[in-house]
């Protein structure tokens, strides 16, 4: 076995020594796909409820990770939670919706990429760094929609590692920590 070094954000203050997991996990491959007029309320329900179902997903998470962590590494669900429900974002998802007749999955993809793009041309080093934040609330939604799991891989961890999320490109996260459980 030999030593690497991996760079990444820091989710909590202090060094971490141990077995280091890797986790890729990007944006899914959304298919485009419009909906008949007659269906576009139905697609807006469906992003209420994968967005109520993803909130309660990240309140379970929470509670464990306080229970395993601590409350001040647990309070970053709270951003998550936070961010899923934004009632700007999600009031442009459903104008997407129903102005485009767009799927769920496709409108809230469109949304977030927007955030995600706006987020990275200010310049500032701090809203760059953040970006697993909006990126990681995206994928749980998009695919939860499209009724694939999200991020379970790493639940069957049955003891603490230090998770190290990437993205396609190589120096840039595309998740949190806020991914890693470990058991039930």
């Amino acid at each position: 076995m030999s030593d690497r070094q991996l760079k990444g954000v820091g989710v909590s203050p202090g060094i971490g020594v141990g077995t280091a997991i890797v986790v890729r996990w990007t944006m899914p491959e959304v298919p485009h796909r419009v909906v008949p007029r007659a269906q576009v309320e139905k697609e807006v329900r469906r992003l209420r409820a994968a967005v109520k179902d993803v909130k309660r997903y990240l309140q379970d998470l929470r509670v464990k990770a306080e229970d395993r962590a601590g409350v001040d590494e647990a309070r970053i669900f709270d951003a998550q939670i936070l961010m899923l429900e934004d009632k700007e974002f999600l009031s442009g998802v459903a104008d997407l919706i129903r102005e485009n007749h767009l799927a769920a999955e496709k409108a809230y993809e469109f949304k977030a990429l927007e955030v995600r793009d706006m987020w990275a041309a200010t310049g500032s080093a701090r809203l760059k760094d953040r970006l697993v934040e909006p990126v990681g609330v995206a994928i749980r939604v998009i695919e939860h929609l499209m009724h694939r799991g999200s991020g379970r891989a790493v639940e069957s961890i049955d003891q603490p590692r230090s998770l190290w999320p990437r993205s396609s490109r190589r120096d840039s996260p595309c998740s949190s920590i806020a991914s890693m459980s470990w058991g039930s």
